[in-house]
């Protein structure tokens, strides 16, 4: 997501995979890689998450959203957010 690299990432000392080598600081990124790998699926398509997240040596839950359509505006994710 083009974002500096984060020097209090927490590496795993025996990763399950080569892409799993750190722990999740961010859950954003999961559900940008979902709509990428669902960009043929017809529109709108809405997802959130929900999870926890490692910064440094502390564990934060953290929740993410996004909606894609032609309409899709910061106001949809807020209202959702809202209710």
């Amino acid at each position: 997501m083009q974002r500096e690299p984060n020097a209090e990432v927490l590496r795993l000392q025996r990763p399950i995979s080569e892409e799993q080598t750190v722990m999740r600081t961010d859950i954003l990124p999961l559900l940008v890689e979902t709509l990428q790998i669902n960009h043929h699926r017809e529109l709108p398509q809405r997802l959130f998450a929900i999870g926890d997240c490692v910064e440094g040596t502390e564990t934060f839950q953290k929740v993410a959203a996004v909606s894609i359509h032609t309409e899709a505006d910061f106001s949809e994710i807020y209202a959702c957010a809202d209710a």
